[in-house]
């Protein structure tokens, strides 16, 4: 009988990873920063969670799975002074009440960006368990 139970999990998961084949390579923090997006047009919104891997954010404006953004990212820290500018390509759409919620995946990051995303991410972990 614990067979059964063992399976329908696994199958379950693996379904789970055939419909979202980009969740969970990285560990992804709900931390709230402002993107500025530019795809056929510039706007901003803020990530609803973000990886070393993407970036999740919902967005009025239509998007399609495959298309290609330049983002924008606003660390919002003194201590890692400018945005991270960096690439990412749509993984995943859902629809949502306000619009879209959508998975980007990174694909590049000028200069050192993956590096001072990794930092802070790191540095705002140890914030937030110190609290």
């Amino acid at each position: 009988m614990s067979n059964s139970k063992t399976t329908t999990s696994t199958t379950a998961t693996t379904t789970k990873k055939k419909q979202y084949p980009y969740h969970r390579r990285h560990t992804r923090y709900e931390i709230r920063l402002g993107i500025k997006i530019k795809a056929d047009e510039e706007y901003e919104t803020e990530t609803k969670n973000i990886s070393l891997d993407g970036v999740c954010f919902e967005a009025p404006k239509t998007l399609n799975v495959g298309q290609s953004l330049n983002l924008n990212i606003d660390l919002r820290s003194k201590a890692f002074a400018g945005p991270i500018n960096c690439e990412c390509r749509i993984v995943w759409i859902e629809n949502t009440e306000s619009g879209h919620r959508y998975g980007g995946q990174f694909t590049s990051f000028e200069g050192a960006g993956f590096r001072k995303l990794k930092n802070y991410l790191k540095t705002e972990i140890k914030l937030q368990r110190s609290e």
